[in-house]
C-alpha cells in the first residue's frame, strides 16, 4: 500500500485562488438535479472596519502658532509661524502681535537707513 519512490513528487502548497474545483456532474434525473443544485460561491470581502474613538473625534486645534508649526526645522518653522499669524485665528495671539511689532520696527529702520537718516 505504499507508493514506489519514483511516484512520490514534492508538491508546493497551492494558493486558494489557484485551486480548481470540478463542475458538478449532470444529474441522472430531475429529482437528483434539484438536490444537487450548485451552490453559488460567496464573495470573500473583509468585514468593514469598525470606527475607533480616535477617528470619531477630530484632533484638538493648536493653541498657538508654535504648536501649529511644531516638528518643522528652523527655517520652515519661521515661514509657518508667519503664515499662521496671518490666519484670523492667531492675529491677536501674543506671539503674532510681537512678530508684527518686530517686523514693523525692522521695516521702519530699513526706510530710515535708505533715506540716510
Amino acid at each position: 500500500a505504499s507508493r514506489p519512490a519514483a511516484a512520490v513528487v514534492a508538491q508546493a502548497p497551492v494558493p486558494r485562488a489557484a485551486v480548481v474545483t470540478q463542475a458538478p456532474k449532470p444529474a441522472a434525473d430531475k429529482q437528483e438535479s434539484a438536490r444537487a443544485a450548485p451552490v453559488k460561491p460567496t464573495p470573500s470581502t473583509p468585514a468593514p472596519a469598525k470606527p475607533t474613538k480616535a477617528a470619531a473625534s477630530p484632533p484638538a486645534a493648536p493653541r498657538s502658532p508654535d504648536e501649529a508649526c511644531s516638528g518643522l526645522n528652523f527655517f520652515r518653522k519661521a515661514f509657518c509661524v508667519n503664515r499662521e499669524c496671518a490666519n484670523s485665528r492667531f492675529t491677536q495671539h501674543p506671539q503674532c502681535v510681537a512678530l508684527r511689532r518686530d517686523s514693523e520696527a525692522r521695516e521702519r529702520s530699513e526706510r530710515e537707513r535708505q533715506r540716510g537718516g
